[in-house]
């Protein structure tokens, strides 16, 4: 298993994009972003908007795709602080 440097990676990506559910796994490997850290908000390819709270050191962003099976990857990642703050964007 290898472990990834907070200060290379503080967030670790993951998930799968086909099927008819997609989900992006976030995992903050950063431990002052993961204090700060309340809510993640994933932009799917579509433009859906999908927000969960983080709960230990991430959580996994389910999007039922109704329109069809084909893949559907994010576009984009927000993680907030508890103040609603920017703390990361990718």
């Amino acid at each position: 298993m290898k472990i990834s440097n907070p200060a290379e990676h503080p967030v670790s990506l993951g998930g799968v994009a086909s099927g008819k559910i997609p989900f992006v796994t976030v995992i903050i490997n950063d431990e002052e972003m993961l204090q700060k850290a309340k809510e993640v908000e994933i932009t799917f390819e579509d433009g859906a908007i999908i927000k969960e709270r983080i709960s230990g050191k991430g959580t996994i962003v389910l999007y039922e795709n109704k329109l069809n099976n084909e893949p559907m990857s994010y576009r984009k990642l927000i993680i907030y602080g508890k103040d609603m703050t920017k703390l990361y964007e990718k």
